[in-house]
């Protein structure tokens, strides 16, 4: 099933923060993902009922700045 990447909550704030570079690398997959599609990302339902992952932050903030469906 696809999830709008917009509800969906990463548990890190390193890829914003630009930490190590992980900001200029979720830009590459950005690019990579507007010319195909990424590995999925698997997402889960807190206690509190929010969707969050993980692992793969890079790759949800490129999907929440493509504005495309997980």
């Amino acid at each position: 099933r696809k999830i709008n990447p917009q509800l969906i909550h990463g548990v890190e704030d390193l890829v914003e923060n630009n930490y190590e570079g992980r900001g200029d690398i979720s830009r590459k997959y950005e690019t990579w993902l507007n010319q195909s599609d990424a590995p999925p990302i698997n997402v889960f339902v807190t206690d509190s009922s929010t969707l969050q992952i993980r692992d793969g932050h890079r790759r949800l903030a490129a999907y929440q700045r493509a504005n495309k469906a997980i």
